[in-house]
């Protein structure tokens, strides 16, 4: 409840008067989706910098619980948990610290069944094959849900929880698609999450044109794009050595790699609006737990490979390179 709370206030206050330019913002998604134009506004004008910073507290959080977990089964189970959510891993441990040895085992399959949700992001097919009259709200629906999970999911975002606003709605749409209720009243519930998923993505797109809001405590331009760069130039390489990672993905990463290094010349173009897909996926280049560990190892691996072998890994890294593309292009 605390997150989903968060999301909506968050997207709440970047719409609040003077968080960004008077301009029409539905105006501004729009003429973006017909004709993508990437030139941020952020540095242009005298307004404040500012950061919306992440739960700082929660590493520290896990790390007490961690320590008071005995045992060693729960404690590799929410260290593979954390990369996926941090907040469920520290209540993890903090259940571990506090539940009799009887009641652990019940902990500990609850925690993988979390472990194997959480690495799964419902298909767009799974959607797509759902039978339903053809109506434009449905076909609308589907659209701006893969635009919203490929393309605004790899702008800057601050989420803990791993594809979280994805995941909803994601959830959202199948379970009204799926439900027992009347072809009017599925409309009504599709037009609805169709909407919020537009507000999402505008929020996002706003955030990146006018918002100085980034992921480092960086006060121009110059510094921002310099860091983000190098913060992508490092993790390419991980990318491109991860035996997990199809060659077409790669293929697709590198295509991106190449776009990168000419458009940094630009300095007028905000790599910003790249982070997304770096934070989303980068966590799962490092392994938390000791190859030594086989059990946990296995488990990871699961992770590992469920995530960089999804349509999302995949159809999120096409649009990285696409975009790119545009943004050479002069777009």
């Amino acid at each position: 409840m605390k997150r989903v709370f968060t999301i909506f206030f968050l997207t709440n206050m970047l719409f609040a008067e003077g968080f960004f330019p008077k301009k029409n913002y539905v105006q501004d998604l729009e003429e973006f989706e017909q004709k993508p134009k990437y030139k941020s506004e952020a540095y242009q004008s005298g307004e404040s910098w500012s950061r919306i910073p992440n739960d700082e507290t929660t590493k520290d959080e896990y790390d007490y619980y961690a320590k008071k977990c005995p045992s060693t089964e729960l404690r590799d189970s929410a260290q593979i948990l954390y990369s996926l959510s941090p907040f469920d891993s520290v209540f993890v441990l903090k259940n571990c610290s506090e539940i009799p040895e009887s009641l652990r085992g019940g902990l500990e399959k609850s925690t993988k069944q979390k472990i194997y949700d959480l690495s799964f992001l419902p298909l767009y097919e799974k959607i797509q094959n759902v039978e339903l009259p053809d109506h434009s709200i449905f076909t609308d629906s589907f659209a701006i849900w893969k635009r919203t999970v490929y393309r605004y999911s790899n702008f800057y975002k601050n989420d803990l929880l791993f594809l979280e606003t994805e995941r909803q709605f994601s959830n959202q749409l199948i379970r009204v698609l799926y439900s027992e209720s009347s072809i009017s009243q599925k409309l009504i519930s599709v037009k609805k999450i169709t909407e919020d998923m537009r507000n999402h993505n505008l929020a996002k797109l706003q955030m990146y044109l006018y918002s100085k809001q980034n992921p480092v405590f960086a006060k121009n331009l110059e510094e921002e794009n310099s860091f983000l760069y190098k913060y992508f130039k490092s993790s390419i390489l991980l990318f491109l050595d991860e035996n997990e990672i199809s060659e077409v993905d790669k293929i697709k990463i590198k295509q991106f790699e190449s776009c990168l290094d000419r458009i940094k010349e630009d300095s007028n173009q905000r790599l910003l609006l790249f982070y997304g897909y770096f934070s989303d996926y980068e966590r799962f280049l490092y392994t938390p737990v000791s190859k030594t560990n086989l059990k946990a190892s296995q488990q990871w691996n699961f992770v590992k490979r469920t995530v960089f072998q999804s349509h999302h890994f995949s159809g999120r890294s096409l649009e990285l390179s696409e975009t790119c593309s545009l943004i050479q292009m002069g777009l």
